[in-house]
């Protein structure tokens, strides 16, 4: 819940919208999957470091779907 997606444009380039997430923020949240510089600030994501932690969230909340309907089932009887 703490990742934060954003719609933005980069200092340099062709000023096109961007989405994703600011390095800033996910340096604190996931440091691994991040580019750090020498002062400790996020300067980049590795966005494909994101794809087992995102896994691992949407597993989580299909386990809790799956104890919800089994909720729902035995209150409705």
């Amino acid at each position: 819940m703490a990742m934060n997606p954003v719609s933005y444009k980069l200092k340099k380039g062709n000023n096109v919208n961007q989405i994703g997430f600011l390095a800033q923020e996910m340096a604190e949240i996931f440091p691994e999957a991040c580019l750090i510089d020498d002062n400790g600030e996020g300067i980049g994501i590795d966005y494909s470091r994101l794809t087992s932690v995102l896994a691992s969230a949407l597993q989580a909340q299909q386990k809790q779907i799956e104890s919800l309907k089994k909720a729902f089932v035995t209150i409705k009887k």
